[in-house]
């Protein structure tokens, strides 16, 4: 037997440590009088003989992977991990800018707000594209992005209305999501979207109404803080799920708490907390102390599983489509240089950059010698693939939540202490 290379120690408190794998995501939790007898063990795996207190840790280290069998290789596992997420052929994902104008001007956003929307043309290369893919997969996944999209909402339910009748005739289920900032919501959309099998929303709040309404305005410079936030109980009232984006730097951060707060209790078991340091941050500030009060406050928060993909560019049944029929290597802009392709007249996908697209879906974290020796290799394996093709030869060093590996340790331990003890409770 072997230590597991992503196994560490995490100090809890003064009483209380934990034996952490990043790969399981599982931990072991001990007091501190057994410390000394633990890690002699551990430094002695094959001793030979073993009392029965070591036997019964063993077993339950085997279970976390906290400590492996001679014979494992690690990374190999992590390739299978990441090739199976990125190699699945049961979900057909297409991400779909409805438009790229916005009706926002949100300070930090660096879009070109063109009006450029889907035409009919479009549309019906879209919904052959569905249908070709809906004959392969069990599921089809559409996200609307922008932009804005809901400002193009009429296109976005004729497309959804298509889709679901070509794959219930296929026998294939749909998923929508749409990332929106939420303000033109309304009752009508919402049950309609319900109907359409839009199962969740990403809607964005950053900080209370002064911060919020300091940098996410509307065209015409008016705060929208207000109608953003009712608009978010709103959709959590239809039964839709919300991932809360909230962006942070050093002037909006300590104003966190009451967003979390402007959340009705009975529905934020339904909402995903997101907080993220806005990208033009030179210093990435830590985000454990607001994800901590979240968790405590009865929210979900992300990140709670290692993601072996970390968006439509790293999939192999994955697609991004720009309002004129381009196929984009991803969606973290719609600039020409991101243009790969195009969707043919019978929905096809032509590839006009070959050697770039084979290069962004096989491209690793594994293939970098710098993060095969990385303990939180495990984490970021699903980070951003067009970075890595450009250079792959250094640590993306990307935390946009700014968490330490032990920050995201104890939240994960946190996590699950809470759930315990709000189960105990009921």
């Amino acid at each position: 037997m072997k230590v597991s290379n992503y196994t560490t120690e995490i100090q809890i408190d003064d009483g209380k440590s934990m034996l952490y794998n990043t790969l399981s995501r599982k931990y072991y939790v001990y007091n501190v009088e057994d410390k000394e007898e633990i890690w002699s063990l551990l430094k002695n795996l094959n001793c030979g003989s073993y009392t029965f207190q070591e036997i019964e840790w063993l077993k339950i280290w085997l279970e976390k992977k906290i400590v492996l069998q001679d014979a494992i290789d690690e990374l190999s596992e992590l390739k299978v991990l990441e090739n199976t997420a990125k190699y699945q052929d049961s979900t057909y994902n297409i991400l779909i800018y409805a438009t790229n104008a916005c009706n926002f001007r949100c300070t930090y956003c660096e879009q070109k707000h063109v009006t450029r929307v889907l035409d009919e043309k479009i549309m019906e290369q879209i919904l052959k594209l569905v249908k070709n893919a809906a004959k392969k997969s069990k599921k089809v996944k559409i996200d609307w992005f922008g932009g804005e999209p809901v400002i193009e909402y009429k296109k976005m339910f004729y497309i959804l209305e298509k889709v679901n009748e070509i794959c219930s005739a296929e026998g294939t289920s749909v998923y929508s999501t749409i990332t929106t900032n939420g303000y033109l919501l309304t009752d009508a959309m919402l049950e309609q979207m319900q109907k359409l099998n839009i199962k969740s929303m990403q809607i964005t709040i950053d900080g209370n109404r002064t911060s919020h309404d300091a940098r996410r305005v509307l065209a015409n410079g008016k705060g929208t803080f207000v109608k953003v936030m009712e608009n978010v109980n709103k959709v959590l009232q239809h039964d839709i799920k919300v991932t809360l984006r909230i962006n942070v730097d050093a002037e909006n951060i300590e104003d966190i708490s009451e967003v979390l707060n402007g959340i009705d209790k009975k529905y934020r078991s339904q909402v995903f907390v997101s907080i993220s340091n806005i990208f033009q941050n030179k210093e990435m500030l830590s985000t454990y102390s607001l994800l901590r009060q979240a968790i405590d406050m009865g929210y979900k928060i992300i990140g709670r599983e290692n993601s072996y993909i970390h968006c439509h560019a790293c999939q192999k049944n994955a697609i991004v489509i720009d309002t004129d029929g381009s196929v984009l290597l991803c969606s973290n802009t719609d600039s020409d240089e991101k243009r790969m392709g195009y969707l043919d007249i019978d929905g096809n996908v032509r590839i006009e950059r070959l050697s770039d697209y084979y290069k962004l879906k096989s491209i690793s974290a594994l293939d970098n010698p710098q993060c095969r020796d990385c303990i939180e290799l495990p984490y970021c394996i699903g980070s951003c693939k067009y970075s890595r093709m450009k250079n792959n030869q250094k640590c993306l060093e990307k935390r946009a939540d700014g968490l330490t590996l032990k920050e995201r340790a104890l939240l994960d331990y946190y996590y699950d202490l809470h759930n315990i003890t709000q189960n105990k409770v009921c």
